[in-house]
């Protein structure tokens, strides 16, 4: 579990974007949760004006009830909670930016430092050759020896393109901040389908970190649906089923650790796997 530095009242920073490193929404679906659970109150945004193609990430027209049209723009937005039996915790959610990542990272470097934020949670979420049969994999990683060493997460190996969380966490770093990434695998032919069993397990090792007491009752009854629907899905197809059948043989010694989540994929697994996803997403797969 990660505590607060001797004498400090820092905050922990939990961030996730939407876009390549959100698999299955997994990731922002965990964020979201968090957010709500905690009852976090929105604090700060970026203007998005600089960090956006709006060809690409399209501002939206929404209506409210009484048919008053609202024009909302992709900004990335802040929220705090203070809670009672936990940690303080900043949360941050919003699309990845296009343009200016350095200048963005500056923005929310400035942004954390307001909260006092000294440790960072980067929540992904990416496309992996697993079966939805099995619990979700979970990989953390730090380059924070003692972190490392305290938690057993592996150190990050992974060289290659990377997205926005790569760079925020790299600028944490060199801030001195404690940075830890959360990867979540989601079997890659059920993609365009939004994930509760792998926000579930982002937000349960969410918990065992930072010590968070979250009510995850609906997004594991969510789970629970998802799971019985891809199962329905696949059983009508008997192509499906000898293919989620090969991958339940490839991954037959895993094993569940108990707490909803694996954690034993290793940091050359996760590079691979990552890297394969990167280089598809810029083949416009």
């Amino acid at each position: 579990m990660i505590s607060p530095r001797d004498g400090s009242d820092g905050t922990t920073l939990i961030v996730a974007f939407e876009g390549w490193s959100d698999a299955a929404e997994a990731a922002t679906l965990a964020a979201k949760h968090i957010r709500f659970q905690l009852r976090a109150r929105r604090v700060a945004s970026i203007d998005p004006d600089n960090y956006f193609d709006f060809t690409v990430t399209r501002p939206q027209i929404k209506l409210s009830s009484t048919g008053v049209r609202r024009l909302t723009w992709p900004e990335s937005k802040f929220y705090l909670a203070n809670p009672g039996n936990g940690p303080r915790t900043l949360i941050g959610l919003g699309p990845e930016p296009q343009l200016r990542w350095k200048s963005f990272s500056k923005s929310v470097l400035k942004i954390a430092d307001t909260y006092k934020v000294d440790r960072v949670i980067t929540l992904g979420a990416l496309l992996s050759e697993v079966p939805h049969t099995r619990p979700i994999r979970v990989v953390g990683t730090t380059a924070n020896d003692q972190l490392s060493e305290l938690l057993g997460l592996s150190r990050p190996t992974y060289e290659g393109p990377t997205g926005i969380l790569g760079v925020l966490q790299a600028a944490f770093e060199a801030r001195g901040a404690d940075c830890i990434s959360l990867w979540a695998n989601v079997p890659h032919y059920v993609a365009q389908t939004p994930s509760p069993k792998a926000a579930l397990a982002l937000v349960r090792r969410v918990s065992t970190l930072i010590d968070l007491h979250l009510d995850t009752a609906e997004l594991e009854s969510e789970t629970a649906e998802y799971d019985t629907q891809i199962d329905e899905a696949v059983s009508s197809d008997a192509e499906a089923q000898a293919y989620v059948a090969q991958l339940e043989n490839a991954t037959a010694d895993l094993i569940d650790d108990g707490l909803g989540f694996l954690d034993i994929t290793t940091a050359e697994e996760l590079a691979v796997e990552a890297e394969r996803y990167l280089k598809g997403h810029s083949n416009g797969e």
